[in-house]
């Protein structure tokens, strides 16, 4: 990968790119609370959709991917 040299003008792309992962990461905290609040109400339907749906399937390979590459 290549620096971002200050004044080359990708300054704007980098923080275009810190904005998009920052939404990203407070909808995952938002979407974190939601599903907590609900375990309680066992609602047998909605949670067999959310797995049948493979709700969050991608998040869960980002996390094992991350954790791997820190264990080596």
């Amino acid at each position: 990968s290549s620096l971002i040299q200050y004044g080359s003008g990708d300054e704007q792309e980098l923080d275009d790119y810190i904005e998009q992962i920052q939404k990203k990461a407070d909808a995952f905290e938002e979407a974190a609370q939601i599903l907590r609040s609900q375990i309680q109400f066992k609602n047998r339907i909605w949670m067999k959709s959310l797995r049948d749906r493979k709700f969050g399937h991608d998040v869960m390979d980002f996390i094992d991917d991350i954790r791997v590459y820190e264990k080596t």
